[in-house]
């Protein structure tokens, strides 16, 4: 991914990845370094690593999911086909390539292929050498040898494989791991030979949180701390509700503001929302509407988003499940029959539908508010963790 060697590309990385550790110089990835000369001598690692499944989260949250690896995947190979008739000076490449794409013209091979790869960790052959044979597969065999006939773009990294650009490869490879195995970008040349300067030891790295995660963790403390203010308080019945109403509302202006900033700022989020939502696919638009539709569609889901009621926990965690790919904790009855409270605290006065009546007191708030913050905290990390941009201002 890099232009030059002094050049580092973050790719979907972020500051929170970064990892200091001692390895030993045997330990490096055989694919990238060669074999070590040295195998027991250590040295201090600097890289950027997710795993695969938050890896693949971020891809697909940029657009790239298996669906269009495949479309573009043929597509390529379309055009990489048109490509070999311009290779006039070496017919041997233009042969072997229509061999191996007549025959493995499925994306589903190139993926095994990708597992043989990993598995097996043929030696890999750089730009510019002659061609050797590295593996049985002869699909892994080609992948393995670039060949300087292509164009400059042709070779992303490394590995001959039908795609317009490196993302279309990294997602396809991704689908041959397991979801817990590591993704790794080792700077750690980069880092000892002076040339990025940045990286930040990781003491100094902040806590991966979003801007709204900040403001509902400052509005919880501020209400715990009046709590402790109120003890002993007269008219303390009466704000305990207050409080305990107010923290509903707390966790309802977190989902909203979240989902919406994140519709609004990512596109392939908010095709998925529209996808998935109910609401949407009732609608019935006429030919000549698409475009007037389709110029409004961002106005007309926020406005949606601005209107949906946040404490129907059901429909919120369908919409942050489908749309941003994050889970809700299944452990949150407690929430649920807290928003029932708040419910009969605001528009019943406390009393419930049985007749029975809702009186929380100054620690059953400093509980729900603790909750809530817990609650917001496991979806904060899943959302600040996919979302390679979605951070702090």
């Amino acid at each position: 991914m890099n232009d030059t060697k002094n050049y580092l590309d973050k790719w979907i990385f972020k500051e929170q990845d970064k990892r200091i550790f001692e390895r030993r110089v045997a330990d490096r990835n055989i694919l990238v370094w060669g074999e070590a000369i040295d195998k027991e001598e250590l040295e201090t690692a600097y890289v950027l690593e997710v795993t695969v499944d938050t890896a693949i989260k971020r891809l697909e949250s940029l657009g790239y999911t298996p669906s269009r690896c495949r479309i573009d995947f043929h597509e390529s190979l379309k055009k990489d086909l048109k490509t070999l008739d311009e290779i006039t000076f070496d017919a041997s490449f233009p042969n072997l390539c229509r061999d191996i794409y007549s025959r493995y013209g499925n994306w589903d091979q190139w993926i095994e292929a990708f597992c043989m790869i990993a598995k097996d960790q043929p030696r890999r052959i750089y730009d510019f050498c002659d061609p050797e044979r590295v593996h049985e597969s002869d699909l892994v065999n080609y992948m393995m040898n670039p060949q300087p006939a292509w164009l400059d773009d042709w070779n992303p990294w490394g590995f001959q494989y039908p795609c317009n650009d490196f993302n279309y490869l990294a997602r396809t490879f991704l689908e041959s791991c397991e979801r817990d195995s590591l993704v790794q970008l080792d700077v750690t040349d980069l880092v000892l030979g002076g040339w990025c300067d940045d990286f930040m030891l990781l003491e100094q790295i902040g806590g991966p949180h979003t801007k709204f995660f900040s403001v509902i963790e400052q509005d919880i403390n501020e209400a715990l701390d009046l709590i402790e203010q109120l003890r002993g308080h007269a008219n303390s019945s009466l704000l305990s509700k207050l409080l305990f109403a107010n923290a509903i509302t707390l966790l309802e202006k977190y989902l909203s503001d979240t989902l919406i900033f994140a519709v609004v700022n990512f596109p392939p989020i908010m095709r998925r929302l529209v996808e998935a939502d109910s609401e949407f696919g009732r609608s019935k638009i006429e030919t000549k509407d698409i475009f007037r539709r389709h110029e409004r569609l961002k106005i007309d889901v926020v406005a949606y988003l601005e209107n949906l009621m946040y404490h129907n926990l059901n429909k919120v965690k369908h919409l942050y499940l489908a749309s941003l790919r994050v889970e809700f904790p299944s452990e949150i009855d407690f929430i649920y029959r807290a928003i029932n409270d708040r419910h009969d605290i605001v528009h019943r006065n406390g009393r419930r539908k049985d007749g029975s009546i809702v009186s929380p007191d100054l620690e059953s708030v400093k509980e729900l508010l603790l909750r809530i913050l817990e609650l917001v905290r496991v979806i904060d990390l899943q959302v600040t963790d996919i979302y390679p941009e979605y951070h702090q201002e």
